[in-house]
């Protein structure tokens, strides 16, 4: 009698393992829809917005000297003002044109033709450094907004 007893109680207890598998199973499946089907076009978009991008940076220039020792050409600094046209939304050009001082249509002009592209499109050469600062300091409301520093000659 004893024997049946144990056996029963290991048949529940397999019975029970078994449900609570499936429960688990089930619930991972259902997640797994949930994220897929579901949330599938938001997790694409935010997917794509963090790819990798290339930056091409231009290369160092040196000081040219004449046959005496005095420089000729000489390299300075040149902020430039690039953005992404992939991020940009509606307010940030708002708000980079204001910076600017220029209008949003002037923006747009520049950065509709390129607008699918990941890669940053130079939109203004040789910042003054107070419009840096000012960019720099709305850095968090301007996604897709870049500030490259160049070398040219002068």
């Amino acid at each position: 009698m004893e024997i049946r007893l144990t056996e029963s109680i290991g048949g529940i207890q397999h019975k029970r393992l078994t449900h609570v598998l499936f429960i688990l199973l089930g619930t991972l499946l259902l997640r797994l829809v949930y994220l897929q089907v579901i949330r599938g076009s938001r997790y694409a978009r935010l997917s794509e917005r963090n790819r990798v991008r290339q930056v091409i940076l231009p290369a160092p220039r040196g000081r040219i000297f004449d046959r005496n020792g005095v420089p000729i050409a000489d390299t300075r600094p040149s902020f430039t003002l690039s953005v992404i046209p992939t991020e940009l939304t509606d307010s940030t050009l708002a708000l980079l044109a204001r910076l600017l001082n220029v209008s949003e249509e002037e923006l747009r002009r520049v950065v509709e033709p390129v607008a699918r592209f990941p890669s940053p499109v130079n939109v203004k050469r040789d910042l003054d450094f107070a419009t840096v600062a000012c960019i720099e300091e709305n850095r968090f409301r301007l996604p897709g907004v870049l500030i490259r520093v160049d070398p040219i000659r002068s």
